[in-house]
């Protein structure tokens, strides 16, 4: 729309009754006469501009494929489509626009790979190709070394591996090189070092390896970091960029003397717990807080009468401590023989993990104990922590718990959990990344399904997190905002 009233304005504001219509109270499509529009929203009528040598629409919201009949414009030197969202593969026929002297189209959403006919724009000086996250992981193609006016080639992540290929080496004009944040591996060539024109390389943070040559063009701007198997004989360069290829006896023996003072200091902290732990028969008591309960007290108080709860590893009590009258929650973990080792890992990460923490809305964990056949762990008992209590909203078969003050509704959260926000699977379910439309930022859910032989365990696992994090006020913690339940899923917001 911005073009076009720009062209407007290019050939006069005169009183004809074509530009009279066009202005912002209309939609272009729509209403603009002698404007068509593509079913994506591309503006075709810019192929009757048969003079038409800049085309700039970065920075818009255009979708969809880019026509495949692109070509038709056929004086274009410059296009440029930054920014947009753009999608499909790029097709072939780009490289009819044989008169091309920038081309840009970074920062879409394009599939597939760098189309290799583009080594046929011969006139091309500046080619952009970054940020294409959603393209194949590919190697760069090698008719791209046919560009011989070629002077600026960017191609930042875009998920291209293998090789830098060897054709470049006659990019004669190249003055920048950037191929950042890939996945590019083997050595860096030669010839790279020694193109007459380059006055910027960027390889930083791929898998590249090898040694790079002692003299450096200082005139160069190198940027080679982030590739940990590169090393290079040049001292200045190694201790700004890049470790030493010549690793001396004395750095060896700096390695070793490091590790095993490293290892030296592991055992010692080993030895100073165990002198904490007092053995009693077969039994390992390790009390973390000041108590009043004995070894023996906890065992034999683990009675049907003081059960309260199954937990998804173990059994939970509720135990009077004699002396003041008050309780204390015991957690059994047995040790069965085929998941032993699982576990005894679990008892040791909560004894690890909740002996450190010093939060109000947190138990604190006191003692525990091991035997030959369970693991106990004792925790200040907490009255009426129920979540049952919590005010909730059922909306239809769906149950939303807000549990802060937040603008997202229970549907918006439902349909916005597509492929496209999808960021990665934890230990019981996927996390997407929603955008909050109200004011820019964005929310991270957790969805866990619940599959019928897992139900009972994953609602458990949905109900802690919900009770824990919900209470938790801390600048290193994420905020839980709301909860949605669900017949076959439960999330966290």
């Amino acid at each position: 729309m911005t073009i076009l009233l720009e062209l407007k304005e290019y050939w006069g504001n005169n009183s004809s009754d074509i530009f009279q219509m066009w202005n912002l109270n209309y939609s272009p499509c729509s209403n603009w006469p002698g404007i068509t529009c593509s079913s994506d929203g591309f503006v075709t009528v810019l192929y009757k501009c048969s003079r038409l040598e800049i085309l700039d629409l970065s920075g818009n919201q255009f979708y969809g494929p880019l026509p495949t009949d692109i070509h038709r414009m056929s004086r274009l030197t410059f296009l440029d489509l930054i920014a947009n969202r753009f999608d499909g593969t790029i097709p072939k026929s780009i490289a009819w626009l044989t008169k091309l002297k920038h081309l840009s189209l970074s920062k879409n959403m394009f599939e597939g790979t760098i189309p290799p006919e583009i080594g046929n724009l011969s006139n091309l000086e500046k080619l952009g190709m970054a940020y294409m996250k959603k393209f194949e992981f590919a190697s760069i193609p090698y008719e791209l070394g046919k560009l011989k006016n070629l002077k600026v080639l960017l191609i930042i992540q875009s998920n291209l591996i293998g090789n830098i290929p060897e054709s470049f080496s006659s990019l004669s004009s190249l003055k920048t090189l950037d191929l950042s944040s890939n996945y590019l591996n083997g050595s860096i060539p030669g010839w790279l070092f020694h193109l007459k024109s380059l006055t910027k390389v960027d390889l930083s943070w791929n898998r590249l390896s090898g040694n790079i040559p002692s003299q450096l063009d200082e005139d160069i701007d190198y940027d080679l970091y982030g590739n940990f198997n590169l090393c290079t004989s040049n001292t200045s360069y190694a201790s700004k960029y890049l470790p030493s290829c010549s690793c001396n006896h004395k750095q060896t023996r700096t390695i070793i003397l490091a590790l095993v003072g490293t290892i030296l200091v592991v055992v010692i902290f080993i030895l100073l717990c165990w002198r904490k732990r007092q053995v009693i028969g077969d039994r390992k008591f390790i009390p973390l807080r000041r108590t009043e309960l004995t070894e023996s007290e906890i065992p034999l108080n683990l009675t049907d009468e003081n059960f309260i709860g199954r937990g998804r590893c173990g059994d939970v009590y509720r135990i009077a401590v004699h002396q003041n009258g008050s309780h204390v929650a015991v957690k059994r973990i047995r040790k069965e023989r085929e998941l032993d080792s699982r576990l005894e890992k679990q008892f040791l990460a909560e004894l690890q993990i909740l002996s450190e923490i010093q939060h109000p809305n947190i138990v604190k964990l006191i003692c525990c104990i091991s035997n030959m056949d369970s693991n106990f762990l004792v925790y200040e008992y907490m009255e009426n922590q129920s979540l049952d209590k919590w005010k909730r909203q059922v909306i239809g078969d769906r149950k939303f718990i807000p549990l802060r003050r937040t603008e997202l509704t229970e549907s918006e959260i439902l349909l916005n959990l597509t492929d496209e926000n999808f960021i990665g699977r934890g230990r019981c379910g996927d996390v997407y990344r929603i955008a909050v439309h109200q004011n820019g930022s964005h929310v991270a859910v957790k969805r866990i399904r619940k599959e019928r032989e897992l139900d009972s365990r994953l609602e458990k696992q949905f109900l802690a997190e919900l009770q824990i994090l919900s209470e938790i006020q801390h600048p290193n913690i994420v905020k839980l905002i709301c909860c949605i339940s669900n017949m076959d899923s439960n999330f966290l917001v």
